[in-house]
């Protein structure tokens, strides 16, 4: 399995969680995929910081 793919499993849980939970756990999927491709990706990390972003300025 690739890193990516061992990083960001699919949870076939997610859709049967309360509404709130399901939430938080797509904000910190969202929040690690944001730092991965900040520090994987070039590309991503120039317009991030062209835009005057960190990883943790974004909010799921």
């Amino acid at each position: 399995m690739s890193e990516k793919a061992e990083m960001f499993p699919h949870d076939n849980n997610l859709e049967r969680l309360p509404e709130e939970e399901r939430e938080k756990k797509m904000s910190e999927k969202l929040q690690k995929l944001i730092a991965y491709a900040y520090e994987s990706a070039p590309g991503f990390k120039k317009r991030m910081d062209k835009a005057g972003l960190k990883p943790s300025d974004i909010k799921g």
